[in-house]
């Protein structure tokens, strides 16, 4: 929603690259992963569309959220009868997350593991693909070596109802590498559903209430000023207007159409009045 947010910035400078090469390539690396299902290489998967998507919660339980980089749908017969959420990576650098080399490494495993078939693409420069179940652990470990990328997949299937996601990973020059269809299983998804839904009774359900008058200020001023590096940069004003931007986008209470478009920034009404009656260049920003 809001672009500028409170997050701690990247100091790797592949971090940033992967970051900005990864917004990028995410319609061709889609792309061709809807090729690929048309044409059989995605193991028992054909595509019928592939919808890129904003911000998503689950219908019965609000504060279960997500940004799944697209939405995939599956044909099967002759309709669009099922769905799954697909998450882009692009690797352009040298450290572990973002390491171009770990990735090839991976694709070419995949190619071993995938047969004849997955191995002649991989000789002509095309994108392989895998199928794997979560309770194989060993296996997801080899082909997502990343626990957060792991846990990234999990979630997007907690929040909207699904079984199975896609891993797609891809170079910053928009050439897909692999793709990995993750199928979890229901015992794992039942498990982090009642994780989220324990964070939430034990911490979060206060933000979410209608009498926002007993919430702990006090406490969350103490934590702010009681951290060095926080209290540089994120005061109790800077929490209060998180917090109601928070308030005022929560679907119960917030009563306009969906999706909402992005948010550039955010000015306070005083200065926009100002702006309004001034114009030119005399503004406040």
């Amino acid at each position: 929603m809001i672009r500028r947010a409170f997050l701690k910035p990247h100091k790797d400078i592949a971090d940033k690259s992967a970051t900005r090469f990864g917004h990028q390539n995410e319609m061709p690396y889609l792309k061709q992963y809807y090729e690929d299902s048309k044409s059989g290489f995605v193991p028992n998967i054909e595509l019928c569309h592939v919808q890129n998507c904003g911000l998503a919660m689950q219908n019965d339980r609000e504060y279960v959220r997500g940004s799944a980089d697209a939405i995939a749908l599956e044909q099967i017969g002759e309709d669009c009868v099922d769905s799954h959420p697909v998450e882009c990576k692009c690797r352009s650098g040298g450290g572990f997350r973002g390491s171009v080399k770990k990735a090839i490494e991976i694709q070419k495993l995949i190619a071993k593991l995938g047969g004849s078939g997955q191995r002649r693409r991989l000789l002509t420069g095309k994108a392989v693909y895998a199928r794997i179940k979560s309770s194989a652990t060993e296996k997801m470990g080899e082909l997502i070596p990343d626990p957060h990328e792991r846990l990234q997949l999990l979630h997007h299937c907690a929040v909207y109802g699904k079984d199975k996601a896609t891993l797609l990973v891809g170079r910053s020059d928009g050439v897909l590498l692999y793709g990995v269809v993750v199928d979890f299983d229901d015992e794992l998804l039942e498990s982090y559903n009642r994780i989220l839904e324990h964070i939430y009774e034990n911490g979060l359900e206060q933000f979410y209430q209608d009498d926002i008058s007993k919430l702990p200020f006090k406490l969350i001023e103490e934590i702010i000023l009681g951290d060095d590096k926080l209290k540089q940069k994120y005061q109790m004003d800077d929490f209060y207007t998180s917090f109601l931007t928070f308030r005022a986008l929560i679907p119960s209470k917030y009563k306009a159409n969906f999706p909402i478009p992005p948010c550039e920034k955010g000015i306070p009404f005083e200065h926009s009045l100002w702006n309004g009656s001034k114009g030119g260049s005399d503004t406040v920003t």
